[in-house]
């Protein structure tokens, strides 16, 4: 059970506060975003006679990711400011019968599901999942750039036919649209230049490296562990970015496979390279949780309490690699993951906990999930007056909310 908990695990990979409600809702929030009121071929003319890019939101009603994306990643301001110039929103209900027509279309399957369109509605861009405000934001300017999207990489394509990664991204991006037959296309040419040997140099370690890191970032596994094995005998040494990373993911693969995190910890106490940390340790905070649960159904508290601390002190270890892009929130779950743990701090973890807590909030000022968690971190260290008042500005951003005032409660009375 725990192994199969590992294949289908989301911590290690998706950057997200607190499990959301999982209930079934009519219509998620969809935050301060403007959103286009009619239907989608009405969107389709619009775009094309305003000259705006198309970004199509899919949710359905049991997806607790698609509240989340709302109620944080849509309700924040920048995020809306960046999608109300020169693109044009559509919400689309995937269980509708409107929805489930243009998911058919599309090939989309996973909720949330965000489609970018040209304005003459053919394919720019996906994403998949969960999307942070900060991320989204960046990867809008991205888009409207028109950096690394489907048409970017023709063009690139275009200009050089040996560009093996334009290649390879262009066949995931097409995937993401359900042009399977073109995308398999691509990925067929570029099975047959790497063995003729064309569009890398042989003898390069880094060469090697970047079309073998976008293969296994697609699933090509076959490919991605002949380029692998390939920079290995180049590196015996084993001291190149490239090599590491091999050996990391090995690692992870093994962590996967086996739910034995301790190849991955003995590479990681050695290891310097902020992304590869940042990488394994969430991986290794990941089984901690899937041990925290098997313990908590086999009634083992003593057990629950010892991977608790495994995954704090995994996270911890992880926290100063964090990219920007991800800090705000990998903070936030940092910090509640001690505020769960409370009966079993001491100082120092309090401490550490009302830092991390503070920088989320600092991050994201108006976030009340975040402000939930300062508020709880600040009541730990005895700032009570103080964390009440931050559960205050969560009732005023968010009044709808029976949970702001439940915490209010929780902490009144234990005054």
């Amino acid at each position: 059970m725990l192994l199969q908990s590992l294949l289908v695990l989301l911590a290690a990979v998706l950057p997200a506060t607190a499990a959301p409600n999982s209930h079934r809702i009519e219509r998620p929030d969809r935050g301060r975003v403007e959103w286009f009121e009619g239907s989608y071929e009405e969107a389709l003319v619009e775009a094309a006679r305003s000259d705006r890019i198309v970004f199509l939101d899919f949710w359905t009603s049991w997806c607790p990711w698609c509240q989340s994306m709302g109620r944080e990643t849509y309700a924040d301001a920048s995020v809306a400011d960046e999608l109300s110039r020169d693109v044009l929103c559509l919400s689309l209900n995937a269980e509708s019968v409107e929805g489930r027509r243009i998911t058919a279309s599309f090939g989309v399957r996973d909720y949330p599901s965000l489609l970018f369109l040209e304005p003459d509605g053919s394919p720019r861009d996906a994403l998949s999942g969960f999307v942070t405000a900060p991320r989204l934001r960046s990867e809008v300017q991205r888009i409207k750039r028109g950096e690394e999207t489907i048409a970017d990489f023709r063009g690139r394509i275009d200009a050089n036919p040996n560009d093996l990664v334009a290649r390879i991204c262009l066949s995931a991006k097409l995937r993401s649209f359900a042009r399977t037959e073109e995308a398999e296309a691509q990925m067929d040419t570029v099975r047959k230049k790497l063995e003729r040997g064309e569009g890398f140099a042989r003898d390069s370690i880094d060469s090697r490296w970047a079309v073998a890191s976008k293969l296994r970032q697609v699933g090509e596994v076959e490919l991605y562990r002949e380029q692998a094995d390939a920079i290995l005998r180049l590196d015996r040494q084993r001291k190149s970015i490239a090599a590491r990373s091999i050996a990391i993911y090995d690692a992870i693969e093994h962590l996967r496979a086996k739910a034995d995190d301790k190849p991955l910890r003995k590479l990681l106490d050695a290891e310097t390279d902020p992304g590869l940390c940042f990488t394994g340790w969430r991986w290794v905070a990941a089984l901690a949780d899937e041990r925290t649960k098997a313990a908590e159904r086999g009634s083992f508290p003593e057990e629950v309490v010892a991977h608790r601390r495994e995954a704090r002190e995994a996270r911890r270890a992880a926290w100063p690699h964090c990219p920007p892009s991800e800090r705000a929130l990998f903070a936030n779950n940092l910090a509640w993951a001690y505020w769960q743990d409370r009966a079993h701090l001491g100082e120092a973890d309090r401490r550490f906990a009302l830092e991390v807590a503070t920088e989320a909030q600092r991050l994201e000022p108006n976030n009340v999930l975040l402000l939930d968690t300062y508020a709880c971190c600040l009541w730990l260290n005895g700032r009570k007056d103080e964390a009440k008042a931050q559960i205050g500005r969560c009732i005023e951003l968010d009044p709808e909310n029976k949970e702001w005032r439940k915490r209010l409660t929780q902490l009144s009375k234990s005054d």
